[in-house]
């Protein structure tokens, strides 16, 4: 009751006057008077909740110190802004013995009978920390039957309840009702029954904001009642869709109308379930023309297997056509890793007339069968780097069938990007691409195509047939401003073609430039290509453009 009208009278204080409170620390000797300096308390306050709470502070560090016996009065009030604490220390005690530290369960084997005091908390803490984990949050730990004497030792008997234990009952979405909820099991862990363990449920929480159709506008919170653990997620629909690329428009040599320049659109979670749909047109406005369509159904029966299928139709001028099927399933190991299972079909036609056929081209018919590795982590530094952790392995064997003759050829790929952040202006990005296609005979409407600013940039898109190659890109990033930065080109790559024993080393040096803008993020790149049989000429340079707008 008294403490109580003392905290009445210094809240009266505290409110009435505008000037400081202060405290004054008392002990019953020199000696004392020296141990609380080294706490090097403060000597005025704000108000006496500040003032309350520092005389608590003061009190624990002096117990953490080894003065479990200290005792110290209320608090007393000298004047209208004086506080006084006595303290009286006693005797300190370095060590506290456990003495039931044998008869705790099996899971606490590794608590030792003798606690240092200033590791006491810790390992209290260590086992509430141990029960929470095991769906007992609501668990508590004290020290009874405290024995002090004259040694440097206490003597005590933890006492612990056991909460009883909880597991995860629903998980209840504010938001984005149309939220995918196989993506709680599936992609953030969040399993209905699942042990509760609060920190735990907080970084499987986390894992939503990798997915990028939805974001988190605050922090999960748990409804614990009578009969059950409830968690609410607090979601946001976010724009996923994505269009890539630039697109132009000219007349032919005959007058036509042609189209030229790239398309990338990617439409993602429109029906509310996850689902990918990806659509890629390609024209150089000269000779070739590609054009690629896929959809990926994730977690297709509820379960961690994800259903891909793909048609894609090559032309290369009035020489060749590719047209391919390709089916993948992939189950997904852990949040960022994925293994698949492809099945692809391939029909190659020669469109050339009798009278111009090429040797290196013909009609084949090709089937594969794959199988490859991802890991994607996406990762965003800011608006201008939409970017990801990101690698695929993929290796593959398969049949091809000709009018004269069926092969078995293999497969090996390899595509990967990181950004490294040096610090809040600089990054490096570097990109890797290769391929080898091992076949005992070739044919040139089956070889790899690359250059361009997928691969290597400062070539025309597509120049380069080869059955091995492997490129890398490389940018020195710098940000000028919260939306603009500059970059450099370097790149290198090599390549092989034996239909012609013929290999070659690839370079291109350049600079380039991203800028944001309220449509979206712009790119232009200028790059210089150079090999073995071309050397670095400014009329060489290639322009490389692309603009990336989120929708």
């Amino acid at each position: 009751m008294r403490y109580i009208l003392l905290l009445a009278l210094g809240l009266c204080f505290s409110f009435a006057s505008s000037q400081n409170l202060y405290l004054k620390l008392l002990t019953e000797d020199a000696q004392q008077d020296s141990i609380i300096k080294t706490l090097n308390p403060k000597q005025s306050y704000k108000d006496f909740e500040s003032l309350e709470e520092a005389s608590k502070k003061i009190i624990t560090d002096l117990q953490l110190k080894g003065y479990l016996n200290l005792r110290a009065e209320n608090l007393e009030i000298i004047n209208d802004s004086v506080f006084q604490l006595k303290f009286n220390l006693r005797k300190q005690y370095n060590i506290v013995y456990l003495k039931n530290h044998a008869s705790f369960p099996n899971v606490f084997r590794n608590l030792k009978p003798y606690v240092e005091v200033e590791n006491l908390p810790n390992t209290l803490y260590a086992i509430l920390n141990q029960l929470s984990q095991q769906g007992k949050p609501f668990s508590q730990i004290r020290l009874k039957e405290v024995e002090f004497n004259k040694s440097d030792t206490v003597i005590a008997q933890l006492d612990l309840y056991e909460s009883d234990k909880r597991t995860l009952d629903k998980v209840i979405i504010r938001g984005y009702d149309k939220f995918p909820r196989v993506f709680l099991k599936n992609y953030a862990n969040l399993k209905i029954g699942s042990v509760f363990n609060r920190e735990q449920l907080i970084k499987q929480s986390e894992k939503i904001d990798a997915l990028r159709f939805v974001n988190q506008t605050k922090t999960p919170q748990v409804q614990f009642t009578k009969d059950s653990t409830n968690l609410f997620l607090y979601l946001k629909r976010s724009q996923a869709n994505s269009f890539d690329g630039f697109l132009g428009f000219n007349n032919s040599d005959e007058n036509d109308f042609q189209l030229n320049g790239n398309i990338d659109l990617k439409l993602i979670n429109n029906f509310h379930s996850g689902e990918e749909i990806n659509l890629n047109y390609k024209n150089d406005g000269n000779a070739q023309e590609w054009f690629d369509v896929g959809v990926r159904l994730p977690y297709i029966f509820k379960s961690r297997f994800s259903l891909e299928a793909g048609l894609g139709f090559f032309k290369q001028d009035s020489t060749f056509s590719n047209n391919t099927q390709q089916i993948k399933l992939d189950y997904q190991v852990t949040q960022n890793i994925n293994v698949g299972l492809t099945v692809a079909f391939e029909t190659s036609t020669n469109l050339l007339d009798d009278e111009t056929q090429i040797n290196d081209i013909e009609d084949f018919d090709k089937t594969r069968f794959g199988i490859e590795a991802t890991y994607n982590k996406p990762k965003r530094f800011s608006d201008l780097f939409l970017s990801n952790q990101y690698v695929n392995l993929s290796f593959g064997i398969g049949n091809r069938q000709t009018q004269n003759i069926d092969a078995d050829q293999q497969y090996l790929s390899l595509e990967a990007r990181q950004i490294f952040k040096l610090d809040k202006r600089q990054y490096i990005y570097i990109g890797i691409n290769s391929g080898l296609l091992n076949s005992d005979e070739y044919f040139s409407n089956e070889l790899y195509r690359f250059g361009g600013i997928n691969s290597i940039r400062g070539f025309a898109e597509n120049r380069f047939f080869a059955n091995l190659f492997g490129t890398i890109q490389t940018e020195y990033r710098y940000i000028l401003g919260s939306n603009l930065y500059i970059h450099s080109v370097l790149d290198y790559g090599f390549y092989e073609n034996d239909i012609n024993r013929f290999s070659e080393n690839l370079y291109s040096i350049g600079i380039g430039f991203g800028v944001e803008t309220r449509a979206g993020v712009l790119r232009l790149i200028f790059a210089n290509g150079g090999s073995d049989t071309q050397n670095l000429e400014f009329k060489n340079t290639q322009i490389h453009l692309k603009f990336l707008t989120i929708f």
